[in-house]
């Protein structure tokens, strides 16, 4: 959460997050503004509840979104700590 305020209080622009499982941290940087692509493998409704500015970013399109499972987020993390290539790359 510290890293979260940081980044909103400095004021940085167009992040990408990418997280297995959005938390409320991502959420807070959505709603400060940090963030213009979230990549994750959906969002956890525990103790901080529903992400109401991740929600509110679909909405309303302004938050560009790439929602994959648990699982596959793993894997594409395992895939680039090994230095495979994605079927993105180009390549």
């Amino acid at each position: 959460m510290a890293f979260a305020h940081e980044i909103i209080r400095q004021g940085t622009k167009k992040l990408t997050v990418s997280q297995c499982v959005a938390g409320m941290d991502a959420d807070l940087m959505v709603g400060g503004g940090a963030v213009e692509r979230i990549v994750y493998g959906g969002g956890s409704r525990g103790r901080s509840g529903q992400h109401q500015c991740i929600g509110r970013g679909i909405e309303q399109s302004t938050l560009i979104t790439e929602e994959l499972s648990s699982l596959s987020m793993t894997f594409r993390y395992l895939a680039g700590s090994l230095g495979l290539l994605s079927s993105q790359s180009g390549l």
